[in-house]
């Protein structure tokens, strides 16, 4: 599906699927999220429970905007300007994939957008894990 509005998350800026950006609904969404996700333990309906797994505090609780657009950063900056995709998970039945340099250019935008949001990064099976209370938590998975 090729985008064709002015997404507000992203600035207002126009973008089609040769720019970076496809969005994932339906079946696809729910196969890449059933993809990532199967086998991790919920601590609820929508929040992974990370307590029993292997990983990686990036900003503790409380953080600010910058210090987590910094941390989340720090671990997009290798496949910048790459061309990797990145996965975007914000419900079930919605993904974004997006080219990692522009993620990076509107990272801050994203987040302050939707400060409950998954992002994988495939070249290095790193699931970041950004949750609405400003922790935001990175472990290796493999899809």
């Amino acid at each position: 599906m090729k985008v064709r509005k002015h997404p507000e998350f992203l600035g207002g800026a126009i973008f089609s699927e040769a720019d970076g950006i496809r969005i994932l609904h339906g079946d696809d969404a729910r196969e890449a999220n059933t993809r990532l996700l199967a086998g991790l333990p919920a601590l609820n309906a929508v929040e992974v429970d990370w307590s029993g797994l292997r990983h990686r505090v990036l900003a503790d609780a409380g953080a600010s905007d910058t210090s987590r657009t910094e941390a989340i950063g720090s671990v997009l900056a290798p496949v910048a300007g790459s061309g990797e995709r990145i996965l975007l998970l914000w419900a079930f039945d919605l993904c974004v994939e997006i080219d990692a340099a522009l993620l990076g250019a509107h990272l801050a935008t994203v987040l302050a957008a939707a400060p409950g949001l998954l992002i994988f990064v495939p070249s290095e099976a790193i699931l970041i894990d950004c949750r609405p209370d400003g922790e935001v938590i990175a472990a290796r998975r493999e899809p």
